[in-house]
């Protein structure tokens, strides 16, 4: 099956949101939540984009 793209959601900054309120049906701890596993993926992204040539330590740092 394709999918088109108006078959997706638009995605939207989380810091934005959480400060305009348009997430006001999330709960603080909800919303730090969110922010833990958007920062924890940030971290995540800036180890895969480091240097990838002692692969056992790359998998070590994507670990934690």
């Amino acid at each position: 099956m394709s999918r088109s793209a108006e078959n997706w959601p638009t995605l939207l900054p989380l810091d934005g949101l959480v400060e305009t309120g348009q997430v006001a049906e999330a709960t603080d701890d909800e919303a730090n939540a969110l922010r833990n596993r958007a920062n924890g993926l940030r971290a995540r992204a800036a180890v895969l984009r480091s240097d990838a040539s002692d692969m056992e330590s790359l998998r070590a740092r994507l670990a934690r």
